[in-house]
């Protein structure tokens, strides 16, 4: 499994559910552990939702390979109020427990369509969405994060979405960009970087691990705006880097200086 974040507005709740026993079919068919922090259907109506409509998933809870929590459990800790680090913390264990116990990875569906626009701060829900870039570059997880964009202000809403690498618009296919990284040194970017995911795409190249030297594949980027092609001369600015992208891309970055950074290798395909 490679890693994916993915924002998806959801405001009917009979989609929600259709989208859930979908999210576990895939997850069985990779080996895949599925963890479900629900609340719109509960615990209890998601577990009878799920053995009725999959057949391997009532094996698969008693198995633990299908996990169902209440989500305002595990986002408030138990009441204790939303902390976006020590959430993170309990997500990247629970990545570590799933590769432990054999699995290919963790699929992990967040609802949070319970938010009401006024808590958990909309810094703190930012700070979370982007602190997750960090195990999707590196670890085998895929993120699915349900929210209702009706109940917050416009300006907040971009924020959570701008986070998120991934998007699936209301009734559309997913958009966005896609990183995935192999050691000893090789992102590989897929899709499109542009205003819509710009903060997740500087929280991603942010968790490029440091190495000697660096390849970054962008061969299959349909478009990067000014503000992406800035991040990559950056990065390329870290360390020595060999970047490779479509010629269009590449003129661009040389109107922006690539030439001047002695360490950055531009490839064109």
């Amino acid at each position: 499994m490679h890693g994916d974040h993915v924002c998806r507005p959801v405001s009917d709740s009979g989609l929600r559910r259709v989208m859930a026993v979908d999210f576990a079919q895939q997850g069985l068919w990779a080996n895949d552990r599925i963890l479900f922090l629900t609340d719109d259907p509960g615990p209890s109506a998601l577990r009878e939702l799920l053995i009725v409509a999959v057949p391997a998933a009532e094996k698969a809870i008693s198995q633990g390979q299908i996990v169902i929590q209440a989500a305002r459990d595990v986002y408030l800790r138990q009441g204790a109020g939303f902390d976006p680090q020590a959430t993170l913390d309990t997500l990247i264990a629970a990545i570590e427990g799933a590769v432990a116990d054999g699995y290919q990875g963790l699929r992990i569906d967040g609802d949070l369509t319970w938010l009401d626009g006024t808590g958990p701060d909309i810094g703190a829900l930012s700070e979370y969405e982007l602190g997750g870039n960090m195990p999707v570059l590196t670890m085998p997880v895929l993120g699915m994060c349900h929210y209702n964009p009706s109940v917050f202000e416009a300006g907040h809403w971009a924020r959570i979405e701008s986070a998120h690498p991934g998007h699936y618009p209301d009734g559309g296919a997913l958009t966005g960009i896609r990183a995935i990284w192999r050691d000893p040194g090789v992102l590989t970017l897929t899709g499109t970087a542009d205003l819509a995911n710009a903060a997740a795409f500087a929280s991603l190249l942010r968790a490029v691990p440091q190495r000697q030297s660096l390849v970054v594949d962008g061969s299959q980027l349909e478009f990067a705006d000014a503000h992406a092609m800035g991040r990559l001369l950056a990065l390329s600015s870290r360390q020595p880097t060999t970047l490779r992208v479509p010629g269009a891309i590449a003129n661009y970055l040389n109107l922006l200086g690539a030439a001047s950074l002695p360490a950055l290798t531009l490839e064109t395909c």
